[in-house]
């Protein structure tokens, strides 16, 4: 068996435990939820609101927070591989594997999250409800995409991997502004992407790359911490 196989199976036992699992579902009811209020509220721009609000601004990041600090067990990323590690696997292709198990989770998480949120925003009446959906749903995965990079990274830091618990403040707090200070952060690209104001006047292909390039720089930056 491979480093990468063996990393990925220590991932799917974590990442798909039924803690996680429930706490994805619950998730997933609230942004339902949330959507039908939207919807109740006024029907103009709700799937808007659902998406970039409770969907993508709060329960994607918590979401994969989750996921990603359940891989960590608590710990710091190259401690959690450990099991796997000490007994000579390869560290980094081991780490590659577990997250490329929890980008894959987090992915299908954003996928459903953007589907319920569309759908009961617009209501199955609506003809552009699938129209929104097609185009919501893969913004949705490609922003769960860089925040598992985000926090990946952030366990590598931090005696028990706290620089993820701080990332995420950041992104909430710094990511939800149009300045500079929010050009790092995934929130506002995502936003972007969403059809609200961009950062820094940034357009919806540059974000999409932007977004591209932080899923694979916070990635590498976390497995180059890691051991070999």
């Amino acid at each position: 068996m491979t480093s990468l196989s063996i990393g990925a199976r220590l991932a799917r036992r974590r990442v798909l435990a039924a803690r996680s699992l429930l706490a994805l579902t619950g998730a997933i009811a609230l942004a339902a939820i949330c959507a039908a209020l939207e919807r109740a509220g006024s029907v103009l721009a709700a799937a808007d609101r659902a998406l970039a609000g409770a969907a993508c601004g709060l329960l994607l990041p918590l979401g994969v927070y989750l996921l990603v600090d359940h891989l960590c067990s608590g710990h710091r990323l190259d401690e959690a591989l450990r099991a796997a590690t000490r007994r000579g696997i390869h560290g980094r292709a081991s780490g590659l594997g577990a997250l490329m198990v929890v980008a894959a989770v987090s992915a299908g998480f954003a996928c459903v999250l953007a589907l319920v949120s569309v759908l009961l925003a617009r209501g199955g009446g609506d003809p552009r409800w699938g129209t929104d959906a097609a185009q919501s749903v893969p913004l949705a995965a490609l922003g769960s995409l860089a925040y598992v990079g985000l926090f990946a990274m952030g366990s590598e830091f931090g005696r028990c991997g706290q620089g993820r618990a701080v990332l995420l403040v950041g992104d909430w707090l710094l990511g939800s502004g149009t300045s500079t200070l929010a050009l790092p952060w995934p929130r506002g690209h995502l936003r972007n992407l969403l059809g609200w104001e961009p950062v820094l006047g940034i357009s919806q292909p540059f974000a999409s790359v932007l977004l591209v390039v932080f899923s694979l720089v916070f990635v590498g930056v976390a497995l180059w911490r890691v051991r070999p």
